[in-house]
């Protein structure tokens, strides 16, 4: 029986720009976990089981900034309902 190879497809590199942001966003994230102690900045409740997201009051695609001050951490729901989906 003649085996067939699956086709890889090449590995995206990432520019050097786009790691030093993602090494930024990785810092700002930890230190918003450590400000809000496991607490969504919102609700001030404990997150369900979607867990914690990043929230900017200020998307980066508006002009906003990746900063300390334009995000925050927000529950499941919050995060949702910022972004305009409503749970039923």
């Amino acid at each position: 029986m003649k085996q067939t190879q699956l086709k890889r497809t090449p590995l995206k590199r990432i520019s050097k720009k786009k790691q030093v942001e993602m090494t930024k966003e990785r810092k700002i994230w930890l230190q918003i976990l450590d400000r809000c102690k496991g607490i969504c900045e919102y609700c001030n409740q404990k997150p369900d089981f979607r867990g914690l997201h990043p929230h900017e009051e200020i998307f980066r695609s508006h002009g906003g900034k990746l900063s300390l001050k334009n995000t925050k951490a927000s529950c499941g729901k919050c995060h949702s309902l910022k972004h305009g989906i409503v749970e039923i």
